[in-house]
């Protein structure tokens, strides 16, 4: 696995924990205590995570590929989560396939300096399937974590959570009415409105 995996594992840990539904839970309070777990891990590990952007429940509507392609959520009117029409996994999967990301040939640890700013990283499990995304600033990645209730990190290539995967690729970033376009379409192809 790359990166360090007692680091990788327990970032999954960490973030796959969610408030039990109904529980009495200030939901702040829990997002800080995330935040703690997060940072406490620096002292058993060492990373270089930061926080980006603290959850909000704005923040909520968005999954981590509508952070990495730029998608905000008023653009993309036929996304209704109670229909399953997302930008989520399908969606990245197939913009892939079909060409609506253009891949970069670069090895970012290996080349870091071929990483553009705004570049997009996928990561993939072994299948091939994507799992994750992220945007590069300033030789980080930018990457909302989680489901839900979740904040937006800072963070290095692999400082992921183990279940996104041990592959990445890079690619060029879409504009963002390049990337609303095609998941209005995508949407369209998929169900009937």
């Amino acid at each position: 696995m790359p990166g360090k995996r007692k680091l990788r594992n327990a970032l999954s840990e960490i973030t796959n924990r969610q408030p039990e539904p109904g529980a009495d839970v200030d939901l702040q309070e829990w997002m800080e205590q995330q935040i703690a777990e997060v940072m406490a891990l620096g002292g058993d590990f060492g990373h270089s995570i930061t926080i980006e952007t603290r959850w909000s429940p704005d923040l909520s509507l968005y999954n981590c590929y509508m952070t990495a392609l730029g998608l905000p959520q008023q653009r993309i009117k036929c996304w209704r989560p109670d229909r399953k029409i997302q930008p989520d996994t399908p969606f990245v999967r197939d913009l892939i396939e079909q060409g609506g990301l253009t891949a970069k040939a670069v090895d970012p640890k290996a080349d870091p300096d071929k990483v553009s700013n705004g570049d997009i990283v996928v990561y993939f499990n072994k299948t091939g399937r994507p799992r994750h995304a992220g945007t590069f600033r300033d030789g980080l990645v930018v990457s909302k974590w989680g489901e839900g209730v979740t904040h937006i990190w800072r963070h290095g290539l692999w400082e992921v959570p183990s279940d996104y995967g041990n592959r990445v690729r890079i690619f060029e970033p879409p504009t963002q009415d390049q990337a609303v376009a095609a998941y209005i379409e995508w949407a369209k192809s998929k169900w009937a409105f």
